[in-house]
């Protein structure tokens, strides 16, 4: 696919009911912290978030 990985979040032991945006790994991607990046990719979509609005 000609993808790169540019940084990994490791939050395993963050609920998947906290908010994306506070998680202390995750949560810099989504706040802009950690510089250009077209996509994430996760084992599961309930790893980034539980509901629609997250």
């Amino acid at each position: 696919m000609g993808a790169h990985i540019i940084g990994w979040a490791d939050d395993w032991e963050v609920s998947g009911a906290t908010d994306p945006m506070t998680r202390p790994r995750l949560g810099p991607w989504f706040r802009d912290e950690r510089g250009p990046y077209d996509g994430l990719v996760a084992a599961a979509v309930d790893r980034l978030g539980r509901n629609v609005v997250d």
